[in-house]
């Protein structure tokens, strides 16, 4: 599998444990960094990262095969739209996951929620895991994701959206 720093075009090749190397790039920038999306095993995956001192950082890129992002779409009974990606977030109260939070639409795309089974999501409020997916949103240089939850202030953040892959990205609640 290979990644690429966006900003730049450079590429890298993942090795044993998951780890790669790309240039330093300008300290403090921040960079977007991209599994390959035509991985014949793995379904593509993107995230972003600001830059330390020195131009580098460290990250993580959840990936996830193919057929468990099939299995999603499979048992949400949606049709998996070639061109659209899929944003997963995380809500969290405090270190823990954030039950029976909402999270608002993405476009006129709403929210699935996780119901602690790893590939079933449905309307509704967050579950166990306190994950809110959103399938088939359209390619987004910036899209904001407000949390709610009844007795909690509500938090947002705003990420992008990459076709054809998984962009993972949290968002915290604050007691009220």
């Amino acid at each position: 599998m290979t990644v690429t720093l966006i900003e730049s075009g450079d590429t890298a090749t993942v090795g044993e444990g998951g780890t790669f190397t790309l240039p330093a790039q300008a300290a403090g920038a921040v960079a977007t960094i991209e599994s390959d999306r035509g991985d014949a095993t793995y379904y593509g995956a993107a995230t972003r990262v600001t830059l330390d001192g020195s131009g580098g950082g460290q990250l993580q890129l959840p990936i996830m095969t193919r057929a468990a992002v099939s299995d999603i779409y499979l048992a949400s009974a949606l049709a998996q739209l070639g061109g659209d990606g899929i944003l997963a977030v995380k809500v969290f109260d405090a270190a823990n996951p954030a039950v029976n939070a909402t999270l608002s639409d993405v476009g006129a795309v709403q929210a699935r929620y996780d119901t602690g089974d790893a590939t079933t999501f449905f309307p509704g409020t967050t579950g166990p895991e306190g994950t809110g997916l959103y399938l088939n949103v359209g390619p987004a240089d910036s899209v904001t994701v407000t949390a709610t939850r009844t007795g909690s202030l509500p938090g947002s953040v705003t990420t992008f959206v990459v076709g054809d892959a998984i962009v993972f990205t949290s968002v915290a609640l604050m007691s009220s």
